[in-house]
């Protein structure tokens, strides 16, 4: 497989289109022929919502020939779509071993109806829009007075007890047991701010290892739509053929995080440049900084791996040569027309139970304070040179009002020099003997300065630090006389001149990962005088099963009803389990 993704990389080098992102006209179809194809799965709480309320959902990207987890891309897209084939959001989630995860808060500007859900990669659009997983999920709006698009004109004539509180009826389809994975609950019944064990038990010992999802959330006192399982999904037959790929833009797979990508082109002739040096930068605390290199079609690329905050790039021509012009690519849009949307609708005689569900989510969400979710912190990689550099706080000096007297008087391995005409910062060597001519590498919260005034005419008690690194440096095919990189106190660095060798791009920010809060309740708990109407009483995007028994623990809430235990996922060799169990909170 390594091999594959070598000679993919070397095709994508060379038969780029200019004129789609991430997709290449190419004549070579046994290599991508021969690349898995991808299928995503999205494991999520609930296909019945309200307006504030959360849609968590679980991400597994699989290898559509045998179900096992695709380590190919690295970045999933999950997106709401409404009847009117809207994205009502689009959401960009990091795949790491195939597994992915996020969530979206559903606010009062969303209409009721019927919405579908879809998620895919990059890699699975060659399979065409309808390769895509979909599923239908139905959101209500309490607040909107037009609920035409969700309420039923008919009339209810089932005898259906909707209260809020009182356990319903289950049937066979609320209850599912898995041949790979058993479920072993103490009782069926459990009372108010209870703890609750689950225990999950490996039935076939490592055949059952794998990688699942859980839900426990309360089943509604009427009928709501069906969400797909694991195991039906995996009897899905995909597209697995071979894909005609002659005359056909080719989405290729992101394989190591985000692909961004443009092409430089004389602005007279509109003719591509080769050999133009590019750089990227995303500023902040967390700054990002690439240089690229185009291509003979003009074409330059940039892999995002890192984490970043600022969902904003600046992208500029290293030559500063205002002659040339950045055209970057957008993403080619998929087409949602074929895309059938349920006409699920509900009954007035939901309405009780809609309104009580509405004041416990803005008393949930009014102690939202109190209840946070965790992002997880990811170590950030050192800085792109990884070289030796000396290091200068300014707040450990007396600080000085400019850039030239905060250098003259503090860090003394830079000066200040003329050349034609223009002053230009220069990193002092110690053994140096002659001038290269070459200028040092200098950059601003990850934005590469080229006119060294932008610097030097700044304000210094702007600036935190000022980092140096005294040797020579090759950057790709570039090579500098040093590196000078300086950070501003709140990392919010802006060049200061505008010009058409550089453009900004907005960039659509991969999300967070989640510990999501738990409640408990202890001797040591001081949320106890705390309300809790919770209807998710837990969602546990990440469970690993390694072992012969898994243990979790949660605590059920003041609301009373019957709940659905579900687990989603796959083991390690690609079989499907989906496992369904009820219990009751009295």
């Amino acid at each position: 497989m390594k091999k594959h993704f070598f000679l993919l990389l070397i095709i994508i080098s060379q038969y780029y289109s200019v004129v789609a992102q991430k997709a290449v006209q190419n004549n070579n179809e046994t290599l991508f022929n021969n690349i898995h194809q991808e299928k995503i799965f999205v494991h999520f709480n609930s296909t019945f919502l309200l307006t504030g309320e959360t849609f968590y959902y679980k991400l597994y990207c699989l290898n559509s020939t045998n179900n096992k987890l695709s380590a190919l891309s690295k970045i999933a897209y999950v997106a709401l779509i409404d009847s009117e084939l809207n994205e009502v959001f689009k959401q960009k989630a990091t795949l790491e071993s195939g597994l992915g995860q996020g969530d979206f808060f559903i606010p009062t500007s969303i209409k009721s109806g019927n919405y579908k859900v879809v998620a895919y990669t990059q890699w699975m659009r060659n399979a065409g829009d309808t390769a895509i997983f979909t599923e239908d999920i139905s959101i209500v709006n309490p607040f909107n007075q037009n609920q035409n698009a969700i309420l039923s004109k008919a009339i209810d004539t089932l005898n259906v007890d909707v209260s809020n509180n009182l356990p319903v009826t289950i049937d066979a389809s609320k209850i599912l047991k898995s041949n790979f994975i058993a479920l072993n609950l103490p009782r069926g019944s459990f009372k108010n701010r209870e703890k609750v064990t689950l225990q999950f038990e490996s039935l076939k010992e490592m055949e059952s290892y794998g990688n699942y999802s859980v839900s426990v959330r309360k089943i509604a006192p009427f009928k709501t739509l069906e969400n797909q399982n694991a195991i039906e999904y995996s009897k899905i037959e995909t597209n697995n053929s071979v894909i005609n790929l002659k005359n056909k833009m080719i989405f290729l797979p992101e394989l190591r995080g985000e692909l961004i990508s443009g092409t430089v082109v004389k602005k007279d002739t509109n003719l591509p440049v080769e050999d133009v040096k590019v750089s990227l930068s995303i500023t902040g605390k967390d700054n990002v900084f690439k240089m690229a290199t185009t291509n003979n079609l003009g074409q330059f690329y940039f892999n995002l791996s890192e984490k970043y905050k600022q969902a904003v790039a600046t992208i500029q021509l290293l030559n500063n040569n205002e002659n040339y012009s950045i055209n970057l690519e957008t993403q080619t849009p998929l087409d949602y027309s074929h895309l059938k949307f349920s006409d699920y609708k509900i009954t007035k005689t939901a309405n009780n139970y809609i309104l009580q569900q509405s004041i416990n989510n803005q008393i949930e969400n009014a102690y939202g304070s109190v209840k946070p979710s965790e992002t997880v912190k990811s170590s950030l990689e050192n800085s792109f040179y990884n070289s030796k550099e000396i290091s200068y706080n300014l707040d450990d000096f007396t600080r000085f009002p400019t850039v030239k007297e905060t250098i003259v008087e503090i860090v003394d391995v830079l000066t200040v020099k003329q050349r034609k005409g223009n002053a230009f910062l220069e990193v002092i060597w110690a053994n140096r003997t002659y001038d290269s001519g070459l200028l040092p590498l200098v950059i601003f919260d990850g934005i590469i300065i080229q006119d060294h005034n932008e610097i030097i005419n700044y304000n210094a008690n702007k600036i935190q630090t000022i980092n140096v690194v005294r040797e020579k440096y090759l950057y790709g095919t570039k090579l500098f006389e040093g590196i000078i990189s300086f950070s501003s106190v709140n990392g919010d660095f802006s060049k200061q001149s505008a010009s058409d060798t550089s453009v900004k791009m907005a960039l659509l920010k991969p999300l967070d990962k989640k510990i999501y809060f738990k409640q408990v309740y202890d001797t040591s708990t001081n949320l106890k005088r705390i309300p809790d109407f919770r209807t998710q009483l837990l969602w546990l995007p990440n469970l690993e099963i390694s072992s012969k028994t898994k243990h979790i623990d949660f605590f059920t809430s003041d609301v009373s009803g019957t709940f659905e235990i579900s687990l989603e996922g796959f083991t390690i060799n690609g079989n499907a389990v989906s496992l369904k169990e009820v219990i009751v909170v009295e």
